[in-house]
């Protein structure tokens, strides 16, 4: 059992991730994109780069609600948060935030008249850690099976943001 605060352990996990997929609303649809942030715990904000002509643009601008997942396999670590999104389109921002990342998918840098930010603001976060080996998962298992109990899978939290 974990004693690191929730709200600390879900911003180790996002950082150590680093790729989510980004869960928005597209009218009556729900829809979801893999997406790599740029982890803000001191501000309480993860940036995304996306091109103003995807539809994830036009989506967030409807309806700024949006959930991120994250996982971890290798580990068993796993995040969740919901919050808001909204775009930002402050070229200082945007220089500040520039990252290799962002040149690969933008190569006429960040004047690029294409390129927007996404700023989202976590508001309610849940975490899931379970053991990283699938043989201490089988033994917890079996050992649970024998004793007529429920396997301990690992620890879980939540926090909110705002």
């Amino acid at each position: 059992m974990s004693t690191e605060n929730p709200r600390n352990l879900i911003w180790k996990h996002i950082h150590g991730i680093g790729t989510c997929m980004m869960v928005t609303h597209d009218g009556e649809h729900v829809r979801a994109r893999p997406m790599t942030g740029i982890v803000r715990p001191e501000q309480n904000v993860i940036w995304f780069f996306t091109d103003t002509q995807t539809s994830k643009d036009e989506e967030l601008q409807r309806d700024p609600r949006a959930s991120l997942t994250f996982a971890d396999l290798r580990d068993q670590n796993f995040v969740s948060v919901s919050g808001r999104i909204t775009r930002v389109l402050d070229k200082e921002t945007i220089s500040d935030l520039w990252d290799e990342g962002a040149e690969a998918y933008f190569p006429n840098g960040p004047d690029d008249p294409g390129v927007v930010l996404l700023k989202f603001v976590p508001e309610f976060g849940e975490y899931w850690d379970a053991p990283s080996s699938t043989i201490v998962m089988a033994i917890k298992f079996i050992e649970a099976h024998i004793m007529g109990e429920r396997p301990d899978l690992g620890t879980s939290g939540a926090a909110k943001f705002s």
